[in-house]
């Protein structure tokens, strides 16, 4: 088998690079746009309402009051960056929202105790116990809102999540049992190649990826995506995709020929010059197969 068709290390180290940079920028739109929603809606509550004997009666009043969203807008951004992989580390995945809504709410309390001090001229230090603990309490209730919201997203974003899952499942299904196309899913999220069965040739494990070569025409090309061969293997189970070797699948029925060499098997398929080697655990099985079809 010619590995010239394979990708280089230096070309998998760039998809990675470039993977992992999509990703980052993915994590920080999504931390700008949750912070900024709750700046705005604690901004949005304070201003409208005016709980805590808040009045608006100048420019600058407003102003300042705006600056407690300012200060929630940062101090969200501050959590998600220091706390966001020792949260996902250490805790369950039911526990990552509960923690991380109580670590924003403590240093929302924190920046707004700071802020407040400012705003009142008066030094930081004198602030007891009790003041803490009230400051404290109106963070949570003023927090009650955005974090209401952020529990509605969530909700709605999981089982959005949940019905794309089921769905991606009920479609992989369906081409199973209708056999006339194949969906072949990567680890990430966006990671899909459909094609019609008749045309996949075979898959390639290579390294942490799995090469998938296919028809377009009388031309072959590749598909490269992020999972391993075992996978895949299961995706295709109970069609004309069969394990031939520990790095390849090949499709049965596009076999022409299976040839002896140096005791060892391999297989010539009909649209390609490349030919696919035949491990001895997996010889009887594909011989078989092959003079079924």
């Amino acid at each position: 088998m010619q590995r010239g068709d394979g990708f280089s290390s230096s070309s998998r180290s760039f998809i990675d690079q470039q993977r992992k940079l999509l990703e980052f920028l993915d994590r920080v739109v999504k931390t700008l746009k949750s912070s900024a929603t709750a700046g705005i809606l604690v901004a949005t509550f304070l201003l409208v309402f005016q709980p805590f004997q808040i009045r608006i009666q100048s420019w600058t009043t407003f102003y300042l009051v705006v600056g407690f969203g300012v200060v929630t807008f940062i101090t969200s951004i501050l959590v998600d960056l220091l706390f966001e992989k020792p949260i996902l580390k250490y805790c369950k995945e039911h526990q990552v929202f509960i923690v991380t809504i109580a670590l924003k709410l403590f240093f929302i309390t924190l920046g707004n105790i700071v802020y407040n001090q400012l705003l009142r001229g008066y030094q930081i230090i004198s602030m007891d116990l009790l003041d803490f603990l009230n400051v404290f309490l109106y963070t949570g209730l003023v927090g009650l809102v955005p974090i209401s919201f952020f529990l509605i997203t969530s909700y709605r974003n999981k089982q959005q999540e949940i019905t794309a899952e089921l769905l991606e499942k009920q479609n992989l299904l369906d081409a199973t049992v209708k056999k006339d196309f194949v969906i072949f899913l990567g680890e990430g999220k966006k990671e899909k190649v459909q094609l019609e069965l008749e045309r996949v040739l075979y898959l390639q494990a290579q390294d942490n990826y799995v090469l998938i070569f296919y028809l377009e025409g009388e031309r072959v090309c590749k598909e490269m995506i992020r999972t391993s061969l075992s996978k895949l293997e299961k995706q295709v189970a109970n069609t004309s995709m069969h394990r031939c070797h520990r790095s390849f699948v090949i499709n049965i029925k596009r076999v022409q020929a299976i040839k002896k060499h140096h005791q060892k098997l391999h297989i010539q398929l009909i649209g390609t010059s490349e030919t696919i080697p035949v491990s001895k655990k997996y010889s009887e099985q594909i011989v078989r197969l092959f003079h079924k079809t």
